[in-house]
């Protein structure tokens, strides 16, 4: 099991050494994590229904360590586009303010997706939700402005009951070996319920053999303020360390606070099943 192999490899050098934490946000949601060191060059990634950074070994063999949160999910959250909607509509005066099809335009916008919910709370919110915009939708050409901001509302109190969990997601976004080209190289070694950040999360361990070596992988799965993140590594089994002390690192630093958190809330891995 290489997750034990991992954890007792001997780390004397700076290979696992982890740099200053950064804070990110890619979609509306801070997290703050120690990233790898310089030899581990970074690139965005949005890809996947994913947004994020990739860092990659330079001069490997194709080593890869990402963390990225899920927009496709993030964007079910209807609350930050209530909430800039409202703010327009209340600007009265202000030179981006809406004239009558600008505002049922960007009433429509706001709209909740109804097609595969993730859970059945969801389901009911998107269903109330866009009944209460609807009835904004009306009112912009008929009872006013003051309707439509008392609709707005009704919506955004709506989206406040939106609290996604782990369960609901993780079948979606975690890793499948039959998802893969030749899945037959591609083996989940383990999986099991960990924790990251203080919330909880899911890992999954699995191998690939390609035509020259064995490759490791890890994926951790975590949901915190309704939003899913991947952290990932894929490389050589001596890296998976350096992987751990990222993950080790990550933290969600105040809403209202840029500054970054203080890693070291820990990754605990229950013992996995085969």
């Amino acid at each position: 099991m290489f997750v034990a192999a991992a954890a007792a490899a001997v780390i004397g050098g700076c290979s696992s050494a982890v740099a200053p934490a950064e804070t990110f946000d890619w979609r509306g949601k801070s997290i703050t994590f120690a990233p790898p060191p310089p030899a581990w060059r970074r690139e965005g990634i949005n890809e996947g229904g994913m947004l994020g950074v990739y860092f990659v070994l330079t001069g490997s063999v194709g080593e890869r360590i990402f963390v990225a949160d899920h927009y496709i999910i993030a964007d079910r959250d209807r609350r930050a586009a209530l909430d800039e909607l409202l703010e327009r509509l209340n600007d009265v005066g202000d030179p981006d303010d809406l004239d009558h099809r600008e505002l049922a335009h960007a009433i429509s916008l706001a709209r909740w997706r109804t097609e595969d919910p993730l859970s059945p709370l969801e389901a009911d919110i998107a269903r109330e939700g866009n009944y209460r915009l609807d009835r904004a939708s009306l009112a912009v050409f008929n009872e006013g402005r003051p309707e439509v901001h008392r609709q707005l509302v009704a919506a955004r109190e709506e989206a406040e009951r939106m609290h996604l969990e782990l369960k609901d997601v993780l079948d979606r976004v975690k890793f499948k070996a039959k998802g893969h080209h030749e899945p037959v190289e591609w083996k989940v070694v383990s999986e099991g319920p960990a924790t990251v950040a203080g919330v909880p999360a899911w890992r999954v361990d699995y191998t690939w053999q390609s035509t020259k070596r064995l490759y490791y992988g890890r994926e951790l799965y975590f949901v915190s303020d309704n939003h899913v993140f991947t952290a990932s590594f894929h490389g050589l089994e001596q890296n998976l360390l350096l992987f751990d002390r990222i993950a080790a690192s990550i933290t969600f630093p105040p809403a209202d606070s840029t500054k970054a958190g203080e890693p070291g809330v820990g990754v605990s891995v229950a013992t996995p099943t085969r």
